[in-house]
Order: C-alpha cells, then sequence, then structure tokens
C-alpha cells in the first residue's frame, strides 16, 4: 500500500501562464537536482489550459534531492521555485512566462527594496561588497535596446576600484553587467518581481559618499568590527542583538528616496550587530518564482546548490515578523555555519534548508 500511494503522489502538476493567462502552447522541463548532479530529466508540451504533469522518478528527498520547472519564452527562461519535499506536490506548480520589452537607452529606474553595503579590510584598503534586490513591477521582462544599452544603472561610490561581479558556488552568474564611469551598467534580462546583483569593488578610504538615487525601501551598513571608527550621515544604528563575539557594526536606514549617506572616519560607531556576508546571496532565487536568462548572450543562473537554496516554502506563519528581524536571524544563521569549519553534508543541508526558509519568508513581506 505504501508503495502505491508513493507512486500516486510522485506526480508533478503545473500550468504555465503568460502574463497571468494559461499559456495555449509551449514547452515545460523538469529538472532534477542533488548531491552530486542536475540534469534535465524530461520535457513536456503543455494543454490549450497551459497544464502540464510530470510522473518522478522518486520523491524529493528534503534537503538532498530537488525537482524544478523551466520554460523558455522570447528567449528568455523561467523557472520555478524548486520542490524538496513530497508536500509540495500537492499543490499546483504554476510557473508564469512574461513578454519581452525594449527598455530605454539609458536604463530603467527601477525601485531599489534592499541595498546592503558591507566593508571590511582588504588588500588594497578596504573591501566593499554591494548588494542590490531591485523590483520590476511592471508584467514584463526588460531587454536592452541594443548591444551597447543598459536596462539598469546605478552609481558607485567615487574611488571605487576593480569593480567586479561577485559568482561562486551560492551566488549564481549575473549575466551582461560593466562597469562604465563609475556606474554598473546591467544588461541582462530584468524580469518582474526582484532581481539580485553582488558587486565588489575596493576603496583605499572610509571616508565614502553612498549615492541613492531613487526610492530604496531599506539600505543596510555593516562595517568589520575591527575597523576604524566611523560616523555615519544618513543611517542609524542599530542596537546590539545576537551573541557576544558578534563581528560587525550595522547601521540601517528605511524608506530613503534620492539621498546620499556619508560615511566619515572619525567617531565612535554605536552598536554592535550580527552579520555574515552571504546574508542576501540567495534572496533572489525564492519568492519571486522565476528566474530568467537568455539563451545566447549571458551564461546560465542554474545550478545545483541555487536550485536547492530556493527551498521549501514557509506556507503557514502566526504572525509576519519585521524585515530585519529576518535578516538578523539570516545573518546568525551563517554566521555560526561559517564558524563550524567543514561541516558534513548533513549540517550543509540543514543549514541551506533552514535559510532558504526565512529568505522565503523575508521575500513574503514584499515592500512592506
Amino acid at each position: 500500500m505504501a508503495q502505491g500511494q508513493e507512486e500516486i503522489r510522485a506526480v508533478m502538476s503545473g500550468q504555465l501562464l503568460v502574463s497571468g493567462v494559461p499559456a495555449d502552447s509551449g514547452t515545460v522541463v523538469l529538472h532534477r537536482v542533488g548531491a552530486e548532479e542536475q540534469r534535465e530529466i524530461d520535457s513536456t508540451s503543455v494543454t490549450r489550459d497551459g497544464l502540464f504533469s510530470f510522473r518522478l522518478p522518486s520523491l524529493p528527498v528534503p534537503g538532498t534531492d530537488a525537482y524544478f520547472i523551466t520554460t523558455r519564452y522570447d528567449g528568455i527562461l523561467y523557472y520555478r521555485a524548486p520542490i524538496g519535499a513530497p508536500a509540495q506536490l500537492d499543490s499546483l506548480q504554476v510557473l508564469e512566462a512574461f513578454p519581452t520589452e525594449p527598455a530605454p537607452e539609458a536604463g530603467i529606474s527601477f525601485p531599489i527594496s534592499l541595498r546592503q553595503v558591507t566593508l571590511e579590510e582588504g588588500p588594497r584598503g578596504w573591501l566593499v561588497t554591494d548588494a542590490f534586490i531591485l523590483t520590476n513591477n511592471a508584467k514584463v521582462t526588460y531587454v536592452p535596446a541594443g548591444d551597447t544599452a543598459a536596462v539598469w544603472q546605478y552609481p558607485l561610490p567615487q574611488g571605487a576600484l576593480g569593480a567586479r561581479i561577485v559568482q561562486g558556488e551560492v551566488l549564481p552568474g549575473a549575466g551582461p553587467v560593466r562597469f562604465e564611469g563609475g556606474r554598473i551598467v546591467a544588461a541582462n534580462p530584468i524580469w518582474p518581481g526582484p532581481n539580485f546583483y553582488l558587486v565588489q569593488y575596493d576603496v583605499e578610504s572610509l571616508d565614502l559618499d553612498l549615492q541613492m538615487p531613487g526610492e530604496v525601501a531599506l539600505a543596510l551598513l555593516f562595517l568589520q568590527e575591527s575597523g576604524p571608527a566611523i560616523r555615519v550621515e544618513g543611517m542609524s544604528p542599530i542596537a546590539p542583538e545576537g551573541p557576544e563575539g558578534d563581528s560587525y557594526l550595522r547601521w540601517v536606514a528605511e524608506g530613503i528616496q534620492d539621498q546620499v549617506v556619508r560615511v566619515r572616519v572619525g567617531e565612535e560607531p554605536g552598536s554592535r550587530a550580527v552579520a555574515w556576508l552571504s546574508i542576501v546571496l540567495a534572496m533572489l532565487l525564492v519568492g519571486a518564482g522565476v528566474w530568467g536568462v537568455t539563451s545566447s548572450r549571458m551564461p546560465s543562473r542554474g545550478g545545483p546548490v541555487p536550485a536547492l537554496a530556493g527551498g521549501l516554502r514557509r506556507w503557514a506563519e502566526p504572525e509576519r515578523r519585521l524585515r530585519k528581524d529576518i535578516l538578523v536571524e539570516v545573518a546568525r544563521l551563517d554566521e555560526d555555519y561559517a564558524q563550524a569549519g567543514e561541516p558534513d553534508s548533513e549540517a550543509r543541508s540543514r543549514h541551506l534548508r533552514r535559510r532558504a526558509e526565512l529568505l522565503d519568508e523575508l521575500a513574503g513581506l514584499g515592500s512592506a
């Protein structure tokens, strides 16, 4: 009986939507991702109502084995968050795609839901890790109008050296992003919902002017505790939280509009707080349920860890917590993981699963 129940449950059913309307054609591809491999295992055409289903070779195993689906529309590959637990198969998996539209030549000023700046000692003075989550509130995926056009631009501090996009195990490739005239120039498709960029550069001094043009819902600044005393104009220190041994001081500002945050060396900082660099590394991979890339001009954003990092959705929550409380919990979780040395695969899976739950909860808060 148990075997029969498993066979019935090992089916993924879903629906493909284009701008919220059931697609009358299209192909959906099923991927399997585990600790040792990631590969396409099946594909199917949708019905006239956009419906599709896959019989899975086995049920997903939480933390170690998951399935996800993709579809290509207008040259963009859209992605739904992974299915990592059998109970998730009870729900219809909605995969949404959008039409494309060229952005203006100079790009679009998207609202920023989160900007996090982390300052750490580096070989050229100070290493700055600058993380952005911008939100496309339109129902189209914006693409560059030409080879030299931008979809989004944003200024870096004056004196930024060696700017580069961060790529790695947790963060997928961010696409064709370049740096011109002290600005980030993003030419990758920007799809509806949150879009994530992680940039690193060096500065010789902590006397910085952080330009924040347009709307920034939440800004966070972290300073390695061993750094000099500084003052931060335009942000407020966050009260100490977490266990002893915290390694970063932090500041926060909410509801910024066309502001410059000035960091200056010379005053005693106001607080100590929990933080770790990867606080936002997987944030784009959850919440929106889509993951877009172009087929020819940008590298694949897929990978076993990003897929698993999409994680399990927390479906029921008695009350929503404040955004910064969730960020602190994510930071504490990641810092504990980093201090654990070389954790085994089971510990790593637990860490990824819990972090995905927290980030999914954060994404569910929207801009509230």
